[in-house]
């Protein structure tokens, strides 16, 4: 008999329990709801808006004098291995003039005001070729050998469709 006693005394404690929890679990489940559906809207958001990038990178047309204009990352050989400088180029086919600033921001120590603004370099290309995905560990490069340097250049662009216009641009050869 006490043993009977014994279970229903802890039954009737869990039932209470449950019942004093039962709001929080209703809370629970509401923010859960809730949360699920800003998922979803937000997913349905996000692919909406990748989408519509893609589509733009697609249907981009350079908006100025230059044939192909923006950021391309430059290898420079160190010592040391290499580093990829950001520069913003410029390529104007019926010249072939390839022109590159540089806007990489240096610690304050090394300039006054952070920012490099060196004179844009220019060059007359000679031949662009695209640089084979297991030649280097960076993807969207080519390369292009210039008059006044001995050697290639090897640039990386931003995305795979960038590549393909500076390479349109440039009369960009795939590699052999």
């Amino acid at each position: 008999l006490a043993f009977l006693q014994g279970l229903f005394t802890s039954y009737h404690e869990g039932y209470e329990l449950a019942c004093e929890f039962e709001p929080y679990k209703q809370q629970l489940q509401f923010n859960l709801q809730n949360a699920r559906n800003n998922f979803e809207s937000t997913r349905a958001e996000v692919e909406r808006l990748m989408k519509r990038i893609r589509s733009a990178e697609d249907d981009f047309k350079a908006p100025s004098c230059f044939t192909m204009e923006g950021f391309l990352y430059i290898q420079e050989k160190r010592p040391l291995g290499s580093v990829w400088t950001r520069y913003y180029c410029t390529y104007e086919k019926s010249s072939k003039m390839f022109t590159m600033g540089n806007t990489e921001v240096r610690p304050a120590s090394r300039q006054p005001n952070g920012v490099v603004n060196g004179t844009p370099e220019m060059f007359k290309l000679r031949s662009c070729v695209r640089r084979k995905t297991d030649s280097i560990d960076k993807r969207f490069c080519f390369d292009i050998e210039v008059v006044e340097r001995h050697g290639v250049i090897t640039l990386q662009a931003l995305s795979e469709a960038n590549r393909r216009l500076w390479m349109e641009a440039m009369d960009g050869k795939e590699p052999i």
